[in-house]
């Protein structure tokens, strides 16, 4: 154990000469480690955080909007205002409010129909989701939908040349006293407008009164849509499914699977692309590591000469690998923290310099960007890097250090 310990201290030092002596004249190498990582996490840092601001907004609209946090779907005898009390009740639910689905025309034009998805909200959202408020960006914030109001998207009230306090005409299947299903038609005002930024929910939701609807569709039970603790959805989950009445409950991940999948194999996909760029970087720099040993090998043949070992001299060349992947994952962090927090100033920079080398107006048609950044995933990704850089560095001294002290003086 102190033969190891020792071994690595004279590993560290040695090291520490070939990199930082004065008389060490063969910084390029280093220097071109160095920048390609740096270079390479700064473009890492730009996409990711572009594409997670874009996917997290989408998905925060519709978990805030459509979807909630958890969904869940009462037995037919189950007496909805009883569980939605026994709900509220645990420490981790921030709202609970009752609401109901289901298909309806709108009728726009001279018998022409638009199809939405019409959605029967309890009033008190308005009071305790706090989320869904925020993100639907409603015009003129209602505090509550009266029976014969609707709430719609600005897109529609455009197609449907339907401002606040007109009237729009709703067609649904509804029960009938005679036969089982009868399509029945009602007017509702328009009592404000709202904005969100997923298209689906533009193009697609309506909201009206929930009793509203319950009257209308008696032989369907609402649902109860939960606004939770992220981190605390998995052991709600669990919870939720043994009180009396449930009969199942959906988180948001499972009622939007496909979307979610799509969006996360995107994300991959993009991430797998962009190690490519490491890819480069690693054989470029395997290649500038290949040439430093090679103008040290008179060091190593003495090294060898003195009874260091094969591993000893693998030390020495990993530590100073080691240091220059940390020093180009720091300075990769630092500017691309800097470039991404920046990236919309970065952007009309661009503009002005294009404009003023072409001299005339160049727009890029780009709003500002979101940015989002997991500290998970930057972890993940800088310890790949260093392992395949190491493991880069070692292929790139093998041939060499195995061979006998007289043959590296002589190798070309």
């Amino acid at each position: 154990m102190i033969n190891s310990f020792r071994s690595l201290r004279s590993s560290i030092y040695i090291a520490k000469k070939f990199l930082f002596s004065r008389r060490n004249k063969r910084y390029t190498s280093a220097l071109f480690t160095v920048l390609g990582i740096t270079i390479g996490f700064i473009a890492i840092f730009i996409v990711i955080g572009i594409m997670n601001g874009l996917q997290s907004g989408y998905l925060s609209d519709l978990r805030e909007i459509e979807s909630y946090h958890l969904q869940v779907e009462l037995s037919e005898d189950a007496d909805i205002y009883q569980v939605q009390d026994r709900i509220r009740q645990f420490s981790s639910v921030e709202s609970a409010v009752r609401f109901l689905d289901t298909n309806a025309l709108i009728e726009y034009r001279n018998d022409q129909y638009y199809p939405v998805l019409l959605r029967g909200i309890e009033n008190t959202a308005f009071s305790t989701d706090t989320g869904f408020i925020e993100h639907l960006n409603i015009l003129e914030e209602p505090t509550r939908l009266d029976p014969q109001e609707i709430l719609i998207s600005e897109y529609m009230s455009r197609i449907f040349r339907a401002p606040i306090d007109s009237e729009i005409s709703i067609t649904l299947m509804g029960v009938g006293k005679i036969v089982k299903h009868v399509p029945l038609t009602f007017s509702n005002t328009v009592s404000s407008i709202f904005s969100s930024n997923f298209s689906e929910i533009n193009t697609q939701m309506i909201f009206i009164n929930e009793e509203t609807l319950s009257k209308v569709l008696p032989n369907q039970q609402p649902s109860i849509g939960i606004k939770a603790s992220l981190n605390s959805i998995s052991k709600l989950q669990d919870d939720l499914l043994e009180l009396e009445g449930v009969k199942s409950v959906t988180d948001w991940k499972q009622a939007n699977y496909g979307l979610y999948s799509a969006l996360m194999l995107e994300k991959y996909g993009m991430m797998v692309l962009l190690s490519l760029i490491f890819l480069v970087v690693i054989m470029n720099s395997k290649a500038s590591f290949e040439k430093y040993v090679f103008h040290k090998k008179d060091e190593i043949a003495l090294l060898r000469s003195l009874g260091s070992s094969t591993s000893e001299i693998y030390g020495i060349f990993l530590v100073q690998g080691f240091v220059l992947s940390l020093i180009g994952i720091f300075f990769g962090t630092i500017f691309g923290l800097l470039c991404t927090n920046h990236i919309n100033e970065i952007i009309i920079l661009i503009e002005q310099v294009a404009s003023f080398l072409l001299q005339k107006n160049i727009t890029i048609f780009i709003q500002e960007l979101p940015i989002v950044l997991y500290r998970k995933e930057l972890v993940i990704l800088a310890v790949i890097v260093l392992i395949i850089f190491l493991l880069s560095i070692y292929s790139a001294i093998r041939v060499l250090i195995r061979k006998p002290p007289l043959e590296i003086m002589r190798y070309e």
